[in-house]
């Protein structure tokens, strides 16, 4: 059993530094993508630089990691309103709003400190989780 504890003397200080780099990256990504999780329903812009600005980040990250739900509303919403040949559509439908929604959230993402039109957005609903 000891040969799987990989933090005792016999590890070297580059596994010790992995470990911990690993144990960090992870950390960072539950909690980037717990706080896209808890997006409030309220799609309040703010009146604050701070507020626009963070507001757009956040939309842009929700955009880009919450994008592939757009397959299966689109998937969905064709099957049930024309059966089998509408799934297939809607699939289609999907990926390319699917990637629209990843280009708007990149462009979001790099260009949050420019706040000037926060409110209009070409896509509705502002954050693909509220489906």
């Amino acid at each position: 059993m000891d040969n799987y504890n990989l933090m005792d003397d016999k590890a070297t200080m580059n596994e010790k530094e992995v470990i911990m780099k690993t144990c960090v990256l992870i950390i960072l990504a539950v909690t980037i993508l717990a706080s896209t999780a808890f997006a409030s329903e309220v799609l309040y812009h703010g009146d604050t630089y701070c507020e626009r600005a963070s507001y757009k980040l956040g939309r842009g990250l929700s955009n880009i990691v919450h994008s592939n739900t757009e397959i299966w509303h689109n998937w969905h919403a064709g099957y049930v309103d024309y059966g089998f040949c509408g799934a297939q559509v809607g699939i289609v439908q999907g990926l390319c709003k699917m990637m629209g929604r990843i280009v708007l959230g990149m462009t979001d993402v790099v260009t949050f400190p420019i706040t000037a039109g926060v409110e209009n957005y070409p896509i509705q609903p502002e954050i693909p989780s509220y489906y």
